[in-house]
């Protein structure tokens, strides 16, 4: 059933020590959540990701920030061992006017050395549209302000992206 969730702050959420543990986490909500909307809602000081729609479709985020925080901001699960981008979509996730700032990768001996403020993944009908990433911080050049994985943007699967900004980042501003 789609859910309306706003003007809410989330703090102190998400321990890097808990797999799927995030500050908000729609789980395999697939056609069932779609129409659900999150607006004004700011995760901080947060320790894993922040906004995560894990195959679930037709989510909106709409003002959302996630400044301060360890880890990709919003972010994608990735195909696990013997799956393809493919077998892990979400759909229709439109991510409007969101912002990731100051964020860490994280010093623990699991944490890579990528990071991303937008992580851009598998499914049909996804949007970022006038999205700021700022402050994304790393070790080498996957530390960028939006990622997509690999099998995430195909002829097939393209994603709308549309007057994003990214600066102040260690590394790129994109990296696909």
């Amino acid at each position: 059933k789609p859910q309306k969730l706003g003007w809410l702050g989330l703090r102190h959420l998400g321990p890097k020590q808990v797999l799927g543990r995030y500050s908000l986490h729609v789980h395999m909500g697939y056609d069932a959540v779609h129409g659900t909307t999150v607006e004004g809602a700011v995760a901080y000081d947060t320790g894993n990701h922040a906004f995560v729609p894990h195959l679930s479709d037709g989510i909106t985020f709409t003002d959302c920030v996630v400044h301060d925080s360890v880890k990709q901001a919003f972010w994608w699960d990735p195909a696990g061992d013997g799956q393809s981008a493919g077998d892990v979509p979400s759909n229709e996730i439109v991510w409007d006017r969101c912002v990731a700032s100051l964020l860490d990768f994280g010093e623990g001996p699991e944490d890579g050395h990528s990071n991303a403020g937008f992580m851009m993944g598998a499914g049909h009908g996804n949007v970022a549209r006038n999205c700021v990433a700022v402050g994304v911080r790393g070790k080498s050049e996957g530390a960028t302000g939006f990622q997509w994985h690999a099998g995430s943007n195909d002829e097939t699967h393209p994603w709308v992206f549309e007057d994003n900004l990214a600066h102040n980042n260690t590394h790129s501003g994109l990296f696909y």
